[in-house]
């Protein structure tokens, strides 16, 4: 039986958001996130920080928190602290922004329904870039048919995410002994998800490497969460200095032996972006002591990727499902 591999980027949320969510809120490209974040933010006058800034990076939130977060040689320590505490603002409103379309999207997860099984039927891990649920939530639902609420999806990671919970003596005890037992029970059926960049239901104390890493369960353990913050590694240029949680690293290890042991991988909505060289360098790692060749699979609504991919890859690349509207096409074509 062939090895097989997602690896998602921001189309892929993208594309399953047009499918599953009923009442039109949309998943951003990077482009919205900026116009949204920026946009809204710069109304704020106690940030006027913002307005001493070049106003080209003002249009590119990638660029603009590339450059708060380097301590660039002329700043003096005034200014880096200004810089550090905008930084801090803006990734936390990249977090609220997903986890509101999260927590107000209706959702119909059926008509999504072909894509979970393939993927929970083939136990198929997935890598993903993206802060976002929807993958767990499409994912839990067909495995429960019932109201998923961010329980459990800690079964996902594979990782030592620590249910917020855990923070109080009583610890899962509130979320009722049928279902976890439930849940342990389908435990062996959970496929793994590997996130590189975070997630926004994932939170820390901001500060040390061992810190934990608490999953979230939304409006309703406020009280657990007063003394931590997102954990996203947000759309800087340079992320590989954002890599140095000891989680994180272990979900990199991870994911390097996914990628290590497939023997096809599917790379749904990720463009290879030249400034994104950890995730080149993951590939060019992980594949290069291969002693067979690797099947890669390419679901792209972009075509100008093509010669970008072929230059990674070579030709052992498959664009028959490099189109107008990928995913679709490549469930509807390949899983059916």
């Amino acid at each position: 039986m062939l090895n097989k591999a997602f690896f998602l980027g921001a189309g892929f949320s993208i594309a399953l958001a047009q499918q599953c969510i009923t009442n039109n809120k949309k998943y951003p490209t990077l482009k919205n996130l900026s116009n949204e974040i920026l946009n809204n933010f710069s109304k704020n006058s106690i940030y006027a920080h913002l307005n001493e800034i070049s106003e080209k990076y003002k249009n590119n939130i990638e660029h603009l928190l590339t450059y708060l977060y380097s301590d660039l040689p002329w700043q003096n320590p005034q200014m880096l602290h200004l810089d550090k505490a905008l930084y801090f603002e803006l990734t936390n409103k990249i977090a609220d922004y997903f986890n509101n379309i999260d927590n107000n999207s209706e959702y119909d997860f059926q008509k999504s329904d072909i894509l979970a099984k393939y993927i929970i039927g083939n136990k198929i891990p997935t890598i993903t870039l993206n802060y976002d649920t929807l993958l767990e939530k499409l994912l839990f639902y067909h495995l429960f048919k019932e109201d998923s609420y961010g329980k459990f999806f800690d079964y996902f990671y594979n990782q030592a995410i620590i249910d917020i919970t855990e923070r109080t003596p009583q610890g899962y005890a509130y979320l009722g002994d049928y279902f976890t037992s439930k849940v342990l029970q389908e435990k062996n059926n959970f496929p793994t998800i590997h996130k590189l960049h975070g997630s926004i239901n994932w939170l820390w104390s901001g500060t040390n490497p061992a810190d934990p890493i608490y999953m979230t369960h939304g409006n309703a353990d406020k009280y657990l969460r007063k003394d931590l913050t997102s954990y996203i590694i947000p759309p800087v240029l340079d992320k590989i200095k954002f890599y140095n949680h000891n989680i994180l690293k272990s979900i990199w290890a991870d994911a390097y032996d996914v990628l290590k042991n497939a023997d096809e991988i599917y790379i749904i909505g990720f463009s290879f972006p030249v400034t994104d060289l950890s995730v080149r360098f993951l590939f060019d790692s992980a594949l290069s002591n291969k002693d067979k060749q690797v099947n890669i699979y390419v679901i792209n609504t972009d075509e100008k990727i093509k010669n970008r991919y072929k230059e990674i890859f070579g030709n052992n690349v498959d664009f028959t499902y490099c189109c107008e509207n990928a995913l679709n096409e490549f469930i509807n074509r390949y899983i059916e």
